[in-house]
């Protein structure tokens, strides 16, 4: 998730992002998720809903359903992913609809890697980056764990990729084996097998823009 300061949450605050908010609390009162809604007319409109278990997401969805006598519908964005509602209810009976208008960009490659929390992984991963507007990105990157260095040349097997593939498979959108079977990367099996391992099986959300 984005992490927001201070002066991001006052921002929000100052563009009538939001009207409401619920916050759901544990039996210590540790807060464990909250909501962001508005009651516009006889619209329950959820601007977006963040918790850290199923407990809080069930106590937030229960929390709309009060409301039940005074609004006409629900209409929901920004609460995880078509798979995650479809999860959360028994027999789900409402409208979904996926926008895909979000985009992020790599501007430093070196540094982003270095960063990344890699799964572990016995070898040495080897990285090939094409990316026509930023030409520092290019080149060939040796993984190992949270080390990184850029290679003149290896002879080792090398994960071809385009930059815009690597946001998507570094963030969660897509994994490399889809990558390479649209041609967004190239790869024999066996590194493909490598970079399955290596990268987490998490989706990185955003809901928030600029």
């Amino acid at each position: 998730m984005m992490m927001r300061d201070d002066a991001w949450w006052l921002r929000l605050a100052r563009r009538g992002y939001t009207k409401e908010i619920a916050v759901y609390c544990d039996m210590n009162g540790v807060t464990m998720g909250y909501m962001l809604f508005t009651l516009d007319a006889e619209v329950f409109k959820v601007h977006e809903m963040v918790t850290l278990n199923y407990e809080a997401e069930k106590g937030l969805w229960r929390f709309i359903g009060t409301h039940g006598m005074m609004v006409d519908r629900v209409v929901a964005k920004n609460v995880g992913s078509l798979r995650d509602v479809s999860l959360a209810f028994p027999s789900p009976d409402f409208q979904k609809r996926e926008i895909l208008d979000f985009m992020m960009r790599i501007v430093d490659v070196e540094a982003f890697l270095s960063k990344y929390r890699f799964e572990w992984t016995d070898n040495a991963l080897y990285l090939q980056v094409e990316d026509e507007i930023a030409p520092w990105n290019e080149g060939v990157f040796e993984i190992r764990g949270s080390f990184v260095k850029r290679v003149e040349s290896t002879k080792e097997p090398v994960l071809a990729i385009t930059i815009q593939a690597l946001g998507q498979m570094l963030m969660g959108f897509a994994r490399p084996r889809d990558l390479v079977h649209y041609e967004k990367a190239q790869g024999s099996d066996i590194t493909v097998e490598a970079w399955e391992k290596a990268i987490p099986h998490v989706r990185s959300d955003f809901y928030d823009a600029f």
